[in-house]
């Protein structure tokens, strides 16, 4: 009911909308109803831009071999919806506000799937089908963000697809919703009893509400706020198509690797300048993006978990924000004077990672997002591969079903919500760096030069005995600009 009456709402004028959203705000837990959060934001604001493509849409699979119980799995499925509130969440506007309205019920079907009867080309038709759920949008504003189906690939193997869109998780909501899964198919009765002791999205949003209210989260806000105000915030690479196009949100990556012998260098430079190794790669990003752009205020972001208070350590639902980091770049610098500043910004920012980049957007006293933009759409990550299981294929064993888990990707796409988003994973076969870019806006010609200015760069500091570290900025600057590209 409570559904349909937000809906009529809508049709009321302006004035009565407004008050109906502010009682939505006071009386709205009653009825499961709360605002959407500051991360959520984001993600409205893509449905609004694309509603009619996928671009927020994640996708992953849990693989059962041996014996089959496509009943049970159907029933793991079902008691993941009904414990999990945030899979079952609708997303509806009312004025200038958005709200979470949790359903109670939820009549989503499973679509079931038998390809074993032609098993030669049984799991290409099965990528087919993942292919086409992938790229299907969600209409948040009517229906749960989460897609399931059956696909029985043979007579001893079954594989169950999962879509979400990314609106109800981030990538440790992910590996939650997998211990979840697996839990709810091995122990059901058990699992459950721990899900209903555990934090809801519901119980984050109540508390992010007063959180962003209190005396210490405000001078973190003004701080941030501060360090950006009255600078130019977004950047433009030399190449880079200003005005969004059709294929904006499509995007391709490269991918290039460091050998692990310099693994044992990155960390010895990093232990004698009191660094981290995110602190080096993050300095080499920016400067390139300052050898691009021509500006020498660099301001990108990286994906931070958010998760510092353990009460909502397990909580499924999207918690992760984009830090916001501006240094000053000075060529008259050497590279370890930059790392070092940037260090000190980097330790600063994350003393504050708990600011989402909406709610300083929202506050900062000028216009920091460009016309049709998202603040910082350049983004850079650091990953360690053992925290998410890159490196190691996760499976179980259980009533003589073998389940594995994999997130799903596509070669020939990647939906791209950046500009741009270099990533470095630490992994035991050494660092390697992914980029992935909108191929309508950043093009390949560019995207390659970048990525490959990069690599350059990180050579250059770790040649001669790291010695290059103590050199001025200006002299790779004037390399750069002389070769043009590397």
């Amino acid at each position: 009911m409570i559904i349909d009456d937000i809906k009529k709402i809508r049709s009321f004028p302006k004035e009565k909308q407004q008050k109906f959203c502010e009682l939505l705000k006071k009386e709205g837990e009653k009825y499961s109803v709360y605002p959407i959060t500051y991360q959520q934001r984001r993600f409205w604001r893509y449905f609004e831009l694309s509603p009619d493509k996928g671009i927020c849409n994640g996708i992953m699979e849990l693989v059962f071999r041996g014996r089959i119980d496509e009943e049970r799995i159907l029933k793991t499925v079902a008691l993941l919806l009904e414990n999990e509130e945030i899979l079952r969440t609708i997303y509806l506007p009312v004025n200038s506000e958005v709200f979470q309205v949790i359903r109670q019920e939820t009549d989503e079907k499973i679509e079931r799937y038998d390809l074993c009867s032609n098993a030669e080309n049984a799991l290409d038709e099965y990528q087919k089908l993942c292919f086409a759920e992938y790229n299907k949008p969600f209409d948040i504003a009517n229906e749960i963000p989460f897609r399931a189906f059956l696909a029985r690939i043979s007579e001893d193997e079954c594989r169950l697809c999962i879509t979400m869109h990314h609106i109800c998780f981030d990538g440790w909501a992910l590996l939650i919703m997998k211990d979840d899964i697996l839990g709810l198919y091995c122990n059901p009765d058990e699992t459950i009893e721990k899900l209903k002791k555990r934090f809801s999205y519901s119980d984050y949003t109540l508390w992010q509400m007063k959180r962003i209210k209190e005396k210490d989260y405000l001078e973190k806000l003004e701080y941030l706020c501060s360090n950006i105000d009255g600078y130019n915030t977004y950047l433009y690479l030399d190449g880079e198509k200003k005005n969004a196009s059709e294929d904006r949100f499509c995007g391709k990556t490269l991918v290039k690797m460091i050998s692990p012998d310099y693994i044992s260098e990155v960390k010895a430079l990093a232990a004698e300048l009191r660094v981290s190794d995110f602190s080096i790669f993050l300095m080499i990003y920016m400067f390139v993006m300052y050898l691009y752009s021509g500006q020498t205020s660099i301001l990108t972001g990286f994906p931070s978990l958010n998760r510092e208070n353990e009460d909502f350590s397990k909580v499924m639902g999207f918690c992760a924000s984009v830090v916001a980091v501006r240094a000053d770049i000075d060529e008259k610098a050497t590279f370890k004077e930059l790392l070092l500043k940037i260090s000190d910004t980097l330790n600063a920012a994350l003393e504050r990672q708990e600011v989402v980049s909406e709610h300083i957007v929202e506050h900062c006293k000028n216009d920091i997002c460009m016309p049709g933009e998202f603040f910082i759409d350049k983004c850079f990550s650091f990953q360690d591969a053992a925290l998410f299981h890159v490196d190691t294929e996760q499976k179980l064993e259980v009533d003589g079903t073998e389940i594995s888990y994999n997130m799903i990707n596509f070669a020939e796409q990647t939906n791209m919500r950046y500009r741009l988003l270099m990533t470095v994973v630490e992994s035991l076969n050494g660092f390697v760096l992914q980029m992935g870019y909108a191929y309508g806006v950043i093009p390949d010609t560019l995207a390659e030069s970048f990525i490959q200015t990069v690599l350059y760069l990180f050579y250059y500091i770790f040649s001669n005995d790291k010695s290059n570290i103590n050199r001025q900025v200006s002299e790779f600057a004037e390399e750069f600009r002389n070769e043009k590209k590397l």
